[in-house]
């Protein structure tokens, strides 16, 4: 199979065009007021972002996933095949990045499928790096949006809903049962288009600060296979949590995929990705044509071990000097797992001592941080600025939108192993929850306490006033509570 028959090229003018305005030639308009309620932000530019960089390395590898059979008799709807693709491989496999493109291809705007029934598509990828990424609750919310974004008919579900809870937003992980129900209507209505449904690392869902976790999501799955035949299910999960996964993996009619870097396939698409990433590794160091074509072939002669291998590799050049290249790539040959690289880099981290408390903070939080937050809760006192310590801890952790998170769930792994040893987990616990008890005290002075209402859905009584405080996403707001099992009794009082 080519390339371009697994994998059409899209329209570059639509990268930025969110997904709402993409569909709407072919759809009614959604009720935007109405989908606000479920606090989601368009999924489409980072989907585009992710599935178009690299883009010859994600085509292939999404074409070497769709020649096999498995893949192809998940997705003939006139077959009575499974309804649930398992979807596996290890640390840096690709299986986002396989994902990604999958459903960029499946958003494209609606080609009808070859039996001329229009099939929708919802993406998911649980994350619990971000408070708001990791919860079935979260997962049920972006799926929701997605369907009734590309069906606009049946938003009478979500309305009945929300006119039911009487509230403005449905966005608490307790909220998971309100969702399922909706869902579960959608799915259920007659007018409901076929729809493949893709959750990217299910073995990361948890539960947050609410009650719903894995099992309930996996239950609700069940559930959606038994009620619809229109559904299609691509799930994934790590290799090193198939023992925790293997309840629902071996209880369900599914077909199996694994992304297997033995294969010729594989390694020949790895191989175009490091190219790929190596090249403008070059370009922006300003390489000479010498110096790029060393680095490109050691590299990728000695058989990279993965996506987030290669990722790694680049970011360690780039810290480096153009003139330090040659013994850094020395250095970096011989790191030939991601264990390795890692370790490798934690010894620049662990050189600074401001670099430590932040690193040390992110391990416990286990969750991203704004900025000035991380600064607070890291003790950095001065003229010292949380950005440029997270600068120096790029090898692990980098800045998006004004918070900071690990770079990839695996250096996150890596991190928590390194600076959580199990004698001081609890006192660095006890020591966190007073601060962002303290954190929150100087955002949400005594005199204003009436304006923390808003983080729990109620009106600002002064929304014109200028003064910071923190909003759900904040780490010290209320994620901090799951804390309070090690904290001292008297922040249970």
């Amino acid at each position: 199979m080519d390339a371009d028959e697994a994998s059409p090229m899209p329209d570059k003018n639509q990268a930025d065009k969110p997904l709402e305005r993409l569909l709407s030639d072919v759809r009614m308009r959604p009720d935007r007021n109405l989908l606000n309620c479920l606090d989601v932000t368009d999924p489409w530019p980072t989907i585009w972002a992710k599935a178009s960089k690299h883009s010859g390395a994600t085509d292939a590898l999404l074409c070497c996933a769709q020649s096999t059979e498995e893949w192809q008799n998940f997705s003939d709807w006139s077959k009575n095949a499974p309804q649930l693709l398992w979807l596996r491989g290890g640390v840096g496999h690709g299986k986002t990045l396989l994902l990604t493109k999958y459903v960029q291809t499946l958003l494209q705007p609606y080609p009808a499928s070859r039996n001329n029934r229009a099939q929708n598509c919802a993406f998911f990828s649980f994350d619990s790096r971000f408070p708001e990424w990791g919860t079935p609750a979260d997962a049920l919310r972006m799926i929701i949006w997605m369907l009734l974004v590309q069906q606009p008919c049946l938003e009478h579900h979500l309305r009945n809903k929300r006119d039911a809870l009487q509230r403005e937003r449905i966005t608490d992980p307790d909220d998971f049962v309100a969702l399922a129900t909706v869902f579960h209507d959608i799915v259920e209505d007659r007018r409901f288009n076929t729809a493949y449904i893709v959750v990217d690392a299910v073995d990361r869902c948890f539960a947050g600060t609410g009650r719903y976790a894995l099992p309930d999501f996996m239950l609700l799955v069940t559930e959606s296979i038994q009620r619809t035949p229109n559904l299609r299910w691509v799930l994934s999960y790590n290799d090193s949590n198939s023992r925790s996964m293997e309840p629902w993996i071996t209880s369900h009619d599914s077909q199996h995929f694994r992304l297997d870097p033995e294969s010729p396939d594989w390694r020949t698409v790895i191989t175009k990705y490091a190219e790929s990433k190596l090249t403008e590794v070059a370009k922006t160091k300003s390489y000479d044509d010498e110096l790029r074509e060393t680095v490109i072939n050691t590299l990728c002669g000695m058989k990279p071990v993965g996506f987030v291998w290669v990722d790694a590799v680049c970011r360690a050049l780039l810290r480096e000097e153009a003139r330090y290249t040659a013994p850094c790539l020395n250095t970096l040959s011989c790191l030939t797992s991601l264990d390795l690289l890692y370790g490798h880099m934690w010894r620049d981290v662990d050189s600074g001592y401001d670099c430590v408390k932040v690193m040390i903070t992110m391990a416990v939080v286990d969750t991203a941080l704004d900025v000035d937050e991380l600064g607070f809760l890291s003790d950095l006192f001065g003229d010292v600025r949380p950005e440029t310590i997270v600068g120096k801890c790029g090898a692990f952790l980098h800045i998006q939108e004004n918070r900071a998170s690990f770079v990839h769930p695996s250096a996150r792994d890596y991190i928590r192993g390194k600076v959580l040893r199990r004698a001081r987990a609890n006192s660095l616990k006890n020591g966190l929850a007073l601060g962002c008890l303290e954190f929150l005290t100087k955002r949400l002075p005594a005199t204003s306490y009436s304006r923390s209402l808003s983080l729990y859905g109620y009106t600002d009584p002064h929304p014109d006033t200028d003064e910071p405080r923190p909003d759900r996403l904040h780490y010290s707001s209320i994620h901090w509570m799951r804390h309070l099992p090690w904290s001292p009794g008297h922040i249970g009082d």
